[in-house]
């Protein structure tokens, strides 16, 4: 996959997300998918988003205090 995209109905890619959720703080997958668009179309992508959003809280540790299920 090129580009290491994750939602190919609007090409958005890994890195994209990451970005996403570390500048708006982004903590579930309804805030991701509204931020960037991704898993908006077809859904496929939603499975793999949650895994993206859930690596990228647990590298932040700022993020960590505010999602119950990281700790």
């Amino acid at each position: 996959m090129g580009a290491n995209i994750v939602c190919l109905c609007n090409r958005i890619t890994k890195s994209q997300l990451e970005k996403a959720i570390i500048k708006h703080s982004i903590s579930n997958l309804n805030e991701l998918s509204l931020a960037t668009g991704a898993g908006s179309s077809c859904g496929k992508c939603r499975i793999s988003m949650e895994q993206i959003l859930k690596s990228t809280m647990e590298t932040v540790p700022d993020m960590q205090i505010r999602i119950p299920w990281i700790n």
